[in-house]
């Protein structure tokens, strides 16, 4: 999950002396979703070039705060 990923780059950017000797496998993040808006838009499915495949796959979408 890419937020996830996210989540340990700044813990690990950040972190204090003291919690420099936590490991972050030993960590657990807790995402809050609530002000977190999802915009749905129609599929865009211009970037595709190869029309071999049966099942076209849509562009990813941002989700932005």
């Amino acid at each position: 999950m890419i937020v996830l990923k996210w989540a340990h780059e700044m813990f690990d950017t950040l972190r204090t002396k003291d919690q420099k000797k936590l490991k972050i496998k030993n960590l657990e993040f807790s995402i809050d979703w609530k002000k977190v808006r999802f915009i749905h838009s129609e599929p865009d499915y211009s970037h595709i070039t190869d029309h071999t495949d049966a099942t076209p796959k849509q562009k990813a979408q941002v989700i932005t705060l």
